[in-house]
C-alpha cells in the first residue's frame, strides 16, 4: 500500500499532466501473479497520515477513477502484464 505521484508529458498544445494515487496489492499464489489496484487521492486529503500534495505548477491533474496492474509469471524469462484503467485526463 502506498501513495504515488507521477508526471506525464503531453503533445503540444496540451499542458503536462500529473497523477497522485493510492495503490494496494495482493498476491495471487495459485496463478503466480500480483494484482495492484489504483485510485486517485484528492489534493489536501490525508492519506494514512500524509497530506496529498498539490498539483504541480503548470500541470493538470488526471483523475484515476480505478486502475489495475496484473503481473503473472509465465516462466523464468516471461511475464504477462495486463493493465486496465478508467481515467479522466481533463482534456
Amino acid at each position: 500500500r502506498g501513495m504515488y505521484t507521477c508526471k506525464q508529458t503531453m503533445p503540444w498544445p496540451l499542458w503536462p499532466r500529473d497523477m497522485t494515487f493510492g495503490a494496494c496489492g495482493m498476491i495471487d499464489k495459485k496463478n503466480l501473479g500480483v494484482l495492484t489496484v489504483i485510485k486517485s487521492v484528492q489534493e489536501g486529503e490525508d492519506y494514512f497520515g500524509v497530506k496529498v500534495p498539490p498539483t504541480a505548477d503548470g500541470h493538470v491533474r488526471i483523475d484515476l477513477k480505478r486502475g489495475y496492474h496484473y503481473f503473472q509469471r509465465i516462466d523464468e524469462n516471461t511475464t504477462r502484464y495486463i493493465m486496465i484503467f478508467n481515467s479522466d485526463p481533463q482534456l
